[in-house]
C-alpha cells in the first residue's frame, strides 16, 4: 500500500514527524497536523552533497523504493546517473505494544548503510522541532558530554512545561537530543541570534551501517488534576543521559524483539485477511502507540492517555479509547487499565455531577476534568461512555487483564449500568460516538451497545467481583426486544426503531461474539450482511445512509462482526478501506474518516482508533 504519510520519527502527540511527499526530501518533514518541521538529512561522496530527507535546495538522492513494517520505514536510494552507488536509510521507533518499558522511550534509530561509495551523513534540526511555531522564542543548542557517545541537545531557553492545551498545537518545552556512539562522529550546537541548531556528522563506511538516536526529553508531559506527571520511562528520575547510553548498549536486543513483533503480526494479519490487511495492520501500530502519552501519576501509577487529534484535542477520551482497544486486547490488555484510570479518577473524585461516564478528562496536556461541549447536558454522550466503559473493562478482563485494578470500583460500575438499565434499550435524543452526525433519537446501534455494557456487566460481575446478578438475564430480554423492533421485513436492521427506512453499520454487536455473550441470533448478522454487501461502494460500506462517509475502524467492525455470514465480504470490506488509503490524495496520517465515493478525507488523522483494525485478529 501506498502509504497517505510515512511515520518517520513518532513517540507521542508532540514528537511525532511524518513524510507526505514520494521522496522524502521533496519538502520538508511535518508534525502530525501539517506543521512543517525542518529535520533534513544530507550525505557527502566525493566532497558533493546529496539530501535525502528534508527540503534541500542541493543535489537530492535518487527514490528507488520505499516499505514500511509496524516499527519501520525504510527508503531506498541511489546516486543520479551513478545506479552502483546506494543508500538505504532506516528509521525505526520502537512503540512495542508488547513491551511498555521500552514503547515509554522516546528514542528512535536512523540506520544508514551506503554501498558503492565512502561517504560522510549529516543530520540538521532546528527550533520548529521544539517550539510551536519556528522562532516564537529563544532557543539553545549545546553540546554534552554523553559517556561513550558524541550527543547534543535543543530546547527553549525558558522553560514552561504543559503551559496551554489544545488540538493544533506543538510541544514549546522540553529537549530534543541527536546522539550517536559511532567512532569518529562530530556534533556541532548553533545559537546564532537565538535560535538553535543541531548539526551531527557521522562517517559512512562502505557497506558498514552507521546509527543516530533522535530522542526528546519533555520533563514534563502532562497535568494530571493539577498534579505535574512525568513521562513513564522517568518515573523513577533516570536521565536522558543514561537512557541514550542504555538504548545504544541494547539496540541489538531491541530490534530482535522488533522484527520478532512484526513477523508474528506478519503471520497472523495474512492468515486472517491477507497481504491488504496485513498492510494496514503494519502501518497502524506506531500511529496508534504514538497518539498516546505513557506517564506516571502521583502514585507512580501507568496513565496511557489519548489526544483526540484533529477533532477538538480531548485527552482520554473514552469514546477514542473504545475503538482503540482491539489492538490492546491482543498485544497488551493491561494498558487498558491505563486508559481508564484517568477516567475513573474522575469520576469518583467528586467533581464529575452526572450519574453516568464522562466523555474526557481534560483537552491534552491539561487533565484536570471534561472540557467537550462545556458540559452541557445536551452535548453529553451519557448511554455511549457507560457502554463503553463497561465493555473495554470487559475485554480488558476478558483477554487477560489483571483485574485488582477494577476490584475497588464495583459501585461506579453498578451506577453505570443501573444508566443503562433505565435510558439504553431505547435511548432518547443524544449524541454517541458518531457526534460529527448529530442527535438521533431511538439510534439501534447506540441500543445495541446499552445491551452489551449489561452483559458486560454480569462477566464483571462473575470474574472479577464475585457477585451474585440478573444483568444477563436483564441483557437478553433487551436483546430480543431489540431484535423485535429493530429488524424489517427484509431481515436487514434499521437505523433508529422508528423509522422503517435507512441502515447503519452495527459495528458495536462484534463484542457480543468476541465477548462470548451470544445475545443476537445468527438471522441479525445474516441480515447486516445482506445490507453491508447492498451498500458497499467502491472504498468502504458508508457509516448509515445519511451519508456517504464511513469510518475506518467501524467498517472493519462490522466486517469482523459479519464474517460467520459472510466471509467474502470481510474481505472485500478490508480491500475497500486498503484501496481508500492507497488512492486518496490526502497526505496526512491515517484518517478515520473518509468518503466511500472519492476517499477523500472528511476530518480526523493520526488518531489511535486504528487500534480497531486489529478487531479482525480477535
Amino acid at each position: 500500500m501506498r502509504a497517505p504519510s510515512l511515520p518517520i520519527v513518532v513517540h507521542d502527540p508532540y514528537f511525532s514527524l511524518w513524510c507526505r511527499h514520494d521522496h522524502p526530501a521533496a519538502d520538508e518533514l511535518c508534525h502530525w497536523t501539517g506543521a512543517e518541521m525542518a529535520l533534513r538529512g544530507h550525505v557527502e561522496i566525493e566532497g558533493v552533497s546529496y539530501g535525502f530527507l528534508g527540503y534541500t535546495r542541493e543535489r537530492k538522492w535518487q527514490l528507488t523504493a520505499q516499505r514500511y513494517d509496524s516499527s519501520s520505514t525504510t527508503f531506498c536510494f541511489c546516486l543520479p546517473k551513478r545506479p552502483d552507488v546506494m543508500l538505504d536509510v532506516v528509521f525505526t521507533s520502537p512503540l512495542l505494544p508488547t513491551d511498555i518499558e521500552l514503547a515509554a522511550r522516546p528514542i528512535s534509530f536512523l540506520t544508514a548503510t551506503l554501498r558503492g561509495a565512502w561517504g560522510k551523513m549529516r543530520i540538521t534540526a532546528d527550533d520548529s522541532l521544539v517550539l510551536d511555531k519556528p522562532g516564537q522564542k529563544p532557543t539553545l543548542a549545546q553540546a554534552l558530554q554523553v559517556p561513550g557517545m558524541t550527543a547534543a541537545r535543543l530546547g527553549a531557553v525558558e522553560q514552561v512545561p504543559v503551559n496551554r492545551s489544545g488540538d493544533d498545537l506543538r510541544c514549546d518545552w522540553g529537549h530534543l537530543w541527536l546522539a550517536t556512539g559511532e567512532a569518529g562522529a562530530e556534533v556541532c550546537a548553533d545559537s546564532q541570534d537565538q535560535r538553535g541548531r543541531l548539526t551531527l556528522e557521522v562517517p559512512l563506511a562502505e557497506g558498514e551501517a552507521v546509527q543516530v538516536m533522535l530522542a526528546y526529553d519533555d520533563g514534563v508531559c502532562l497535568e494530571y488534576f493539577g498534579h505535574h506527571c512525568r513521562p513513564w520511562w522517568n518515573r523513577d528520575g533516570l536521565g536522558m543521559e543514561s537512557l541514550l547510553c542504555e538504548s545504544w548498549r541494547d539496540r541489538g536486543a531491541v530490534f530482535a524483539k522488533l522484527a520478532e513483533y512484526d513477523a508474528d503480526l506478519v503471520k497472523q494479519a495474512t492468515d486472517e485477511g491477507g497481504e491488504a490487511l496485513c498492510d494496514i495492520l503494519r502501518l497502524a501500530v506506531r500511529q496508534v502507540m504514538g497518539a498516546h502519552k505513557l506517564a506516571a501519576d502521583a502514585e507512580g501509577e501507568l496513565l496511557f492517555v489519548s489526544k483526540e487529534n484533529f477533532s477538538n484535542g480531548c485527552a482520554a477520551t473514552v469514546d477514542v479509547s473504545y475503538p482503540t482497544i482491539p489492538m490492546l486486547c491482543r498485544d497488551n490488555p493491561d494498558l487498558i487499565w491505563g486508559l481508564m484510570r484517568p477516567v475513573i479518577k474522575y469520576a469518583t473524585g467528586g467533581d464529575w455531577p452526572y450519574d453516568f461516564a464522562p466523555h474526557d478528562v481534560g483537552q491534552y496536556p491539561l487533565l484536570n476534568g471534561q472540557v467537550y461541549g462545556e458540559n452541557k447536558m445536551e452535548y453529553q454522550m451519557p448511554v455511549e461512555e457507560c457502554g463503553n466503559m463497561l465493555l473495554m473493562a470487559a475485554a480488558a478482563v476478558q483477554h487477560g487483564a489483571d483485574p485488582e485494578f477494577l476490584r475497588p470500583y464495583q459501585g461506579l460500575f453498578e451506577t453505570w449500568v443501573g444508566f443503562l438499565l433505565e435510558h439504553g434499550e431505547d435511548p432518547g435524543n443524544q449524541l454517541c460516538t458518531d457526534d460529527f452526525a448529530g442527535h438521533l433519537a431511538h439510534n439501534c446501534n447506540l441500543s445495541v451497545k446499552a445491551i452489551l455494557g449489561v452483559a458486560a456487566y454480569a462477566l464483571l460481575c462473575q470474574k472479577v467481583w464475585d457477585c451474585p446478578t440478573d444483568a444477563m438475564e436483564r441483557a437478553r430480554g433487551m436483546a430480543k426486544s431489540w431484535v423485535a423492533r429493530a429488524t424489517k421485513p427484509d431481515g436487514t436492521t434499521r437505523l433508529t426503531f422508528d423509522r422503517d427506512e435507512g441502515f447503519s453499520l452495527k459495528y458495536n454487536m462484534v463484542w457480543d461474539e468476541l465477548l462470548g455473550f451470544g445475545l443476537f441470533p445468527d438471522t441479525v448478522r445474516a441480515g447486516e450482511a445482506v445490507a453491508y454487501r447492498d451498500n458497499l461502494l467502491g472504498y468502504g460500506v458508508p457509516l448509515d445512509n445519511r451519508s456517504d462517509y464511513t469510518k475506518s475502524d467501524w467498517l472493519l467492525w462490522a466486517g469482523r462482526l459479519v464474517r460467520g455470514a459472510d466471509p467474502a465480504l470481510e474481505k472485500d470490506m478490508i480491500h475497500a478501506l486498503w484501496r481508500a488509503w492507497d488512492e486518496t490524495d490526502d497526505r496526512v496520517p491515517l484518517t478515520d474518516w473518509y468518503d466511500c465515493l472519492t476517499a477523500k478525507q472528511w476530518g480526523f488523522q493520526n488518531r489511535t482508533v486504528q487500534g480497531g483494525l486489529f478487531i479482525a485478529l480477535l
